[in-house]
């Protein structure tokens, strides 16, 4: 268990839990109350309707919300709530679209059951964000939710001390630079980020991307040509050369036959 000591040195945070299932709700007040002394928690909502009270007479530092009550989703009524600077952190139990949603907008996130380490791991996180930044996030994740489906979702990209936002379909190739890559769009720009390759594999599952070499992940919408050999290569839209291993021949096979 993590003792108060340990955060005598940390700064003091405020919040509200947002969640229409009253187990979700006590399970995260739970950890907060027993393992993460650092925040203060002012109240609880299993709704809309009971978060915009809240919000009338407080003004909380982080808002941990559920993504989704029933059939609706929390994105959509955000423009409603009256969050000043408040900094949000979803919850939810759903590992899907929604969540690749979320992970190309950087907005931050909590899978249930939530873990101590990873509430932790969050909260280290919010301090270093700005509020500027949160806004940016928030704007592209609607505009993911929108167009979930969509090769035309955008994601995020921390290059430096700023973010770069492009669609998906701009992304030619991402290339492997130790513990950043690269990405090259198809205007031939390049951005150097702050994360490594497999990050990327991950974040890019169920989109039109394949990790070829372990030096490259590409976007198989680009591949103008394949060059039979061993492994074999490709050429992308951009003309750069990208050979492919032979392990993942087979694999890239398949996706260009789908």
């Amino acid at each position: 268990m993590v003792t108060n000591k340990l955060f005598s040195l940390v700064s003091m945070f405020t919040a509200i839990i947002v969640d229409d299932e009253y187990d979700a709700r006590e399970a995260l007040r739970n950890i907060i109350n027993n393992s993460v002394p650092q925040i203060k928690i002012l109240g609880e909502a299993s709704g809309i309707t009971e978060l915009k009270q809240l919000l009338v007479f407080h003004e909380p530092d982080i808002l941990f919300l559920d993504i989704m009550f029933g059939n609706k989703n929390i994105i959509d009524f955000l423009p409603e709530l009256k969050v000043k600077d408040s900094g949000i952190i979803f919850t939810t139990a759903h590992n899907d679209y929604v969540i690749q949603a979320i992970r190309f907008s950087a907005v931050d996130y909590l899978l249930k059951p939530i873990g101590i380490a990873d509430l932790q791991n969050a909260i280290s996180r919010f301090e270093k964000q700005t509020r500027r930044i949160l806004r940016e996030n928030l704007e592209i994740l609607k505009y993911n939710i929108d167009n979930i489906h969509s090769e035309t979702q955008k994601i995020a990209l921390p290059t430096g001390n700023k973010l770069e936002i492009v669609s998906l379909h701009e992304i030619v190739h991402c290339e492997s630079e130790g513990a950043y890559t690269i990405f090259h769009l198809s205007d031939k720009r390049k951005f150097l980020v702050s994360k490594n390759l497999h990050e990327f594999e991950k974040q890019f599952l169920g989109c039109n991307f394949c990790r070829v070499h372990h030096s490259h992940l590409i976007n198989v919408t680009h591949i103008k040509t394949y060059i039979k050999g061993e492994g074999g290569s490709v050429i992308m839209s951009t003309g750069n050369e990208i050979g492919v291993s032979r392990r993942k021949k087979k694999e890239l096979l398949i996706r260009l036959s789908q």
